[in-house]
């Protein structure tokens, strides 16, 4: 394990972060070697922001791209605990993420999906990286199933309860259906 691993590890052994940052999650899709980490550190040497990156090369042109069955990806911010102004909270992701842009090695192609919480592109746009506006709709947990139904226009809802008299959800925990189906998807899309 590499130090800038170790000292992620050690940062996060009391955080709950989302699944696809975690070591074990990226061990799985990458391998133990397969993945590094940038990390952008405060004065003190703590961790204020890291991105995990997964890097290939193949036939002479190298790649950072998401790993595979990883939806998700990029900077996961931890500002600190007293920071409440909003301009301040800017200007700490603003600095974290250039920290990070300026360790990113040069690759022929850049392509990953960032968390959904991720706002800000202008600094990879500014560091001469396209980028793709892409959008995920997320329902907070908080709210009642009733009170998200009464939120949706008739026209939705009409489109739900046609879906649910030709759709079926099963909720299950057979690995084997699951792998099963995933490589009748992986099959039709060319992909191993």
């Amino acid at each position: 394990m590499t130090d800038k691993k170790q000292l992620l590890k050690e940062f996060l052994k009391d955080k709950e972060i989302p699944l696809f940052y975690q070591a074990s999650w990226l061990d799985a899709v990458c391998g133990e070697s397969g993945w590094d980490i940038l990390l952008s550190l405060d004065n003190n040497g703590h961790i204020r922001a890291f991105m995990p990156i997964f890097q290939r090369s193949k036939w002479g042109i190298s790649a950072i791209i998401s790993p595979k069955l990883t939806p998700y990806g990029g900077i996961l911010y931890f500002p600190p605990k007293n920071m409440e102004k909003r301009l301040s909270l800017y200007a700490f992701k603003k600095t974290c993420t250039q920290d990070i842009i300026d360790q990113l090695p040069n690759v022929h192609y850049f392509n990953l999906a960032m968390h959904p919480s991720f706002q800000d592109c202008q600094p990879f746009s500014w560091a001469g990286y396209g980028q793709k506006i892409r959008y995920t709709y997320r329902i907070n947990s908080g709210v009642s199933l009733e009170e998200i139904w009464e939120a949706f226009d008739a026209k939705t809802r009409n489109d739900i309860q046609f879906a649910q008299s030709h759709v079926q959800i099963l909720e299950s925990q057979d690995f084997e259906l699951f792998h099963k189906i995933n490589k009748v998807s992986f099959d039709n899309q060319g992909i191993k």
